[in-house]
């Protein structure tokens, strides 16, 4: 899936079936290729495990442990060109159900990075909520005005959180 679309891919599974398991499709090995992948997986372990926080309880802030979810978080706002739609998804719905400002400002964060339709009307879909706050409403406008921030801010939050997780 990182190198071919779904047309090659059934054309491939295709042509495995016509030649009765003799062709087998392989991509060449090169270690860009491995880099690719591995994000790609780390990726999909992180938006599984906001699509889980998102889909439990209404009380995020007390059910799960925050600096986790942040860390998932900032995983998928670092790689916010390869995430999709689902990543954006997660992001948006914790927003909604926490109240802890650091992690609204990571689902921020996320959704803003996320170079992908759904990321962006999910941020249009948070500034229309009838019941958030004016703060909270600001904070979303900002991010929607200017979608890419400094990559400063990233690197600060990401030790912020290591060095919390060592702490305790």
């Amino acid at each position: 899936p990182l190198e071919h679309g779904r047309a090659e891919q059934t054309l491939f599974r295709l042509a495995n079936i016509l030649s009765f398991g003799r062709y087998v499709h392989r991509e060449k090995e090169n270690p860009e290729m491995e880099v690719r992948l591995d994000v790609a997986r780390r990726l999909a372990y992180h938006t599984r495990f906001l699509q889980e926080v998102a889909r439990s309880t209404p009380q995020i802030d007390v059910a799960w442990d925050l600096d986790e979810i942040r860390r998932s978080l900032n995983f998928i706002t670092a790689h916010g060109s390869y995430a999709g739609s689902k990543s954006a998804a997660a992001a948006a719905n914790i927003f909604t159900r926490t109240k802890d400002a650091e992690t609204r400002r990571s689902c921020l964060e996320t959704l803003s990075r996320i170079n992908n339709p759904k990321a962006k009307s999910e941020l249009l879909r948070l500034s229309q909520l009838k019941d958030l706050d004016p703060a909270g409403r600001d904070l979303v406008v900002s991010y929607l005005k200017n979608p890419v921030r400094p990559n400063e801010a990233l690197t600060v939050s990401s030790e912020k959180s290591s060095s919390t997780r060592v702490d305790q």
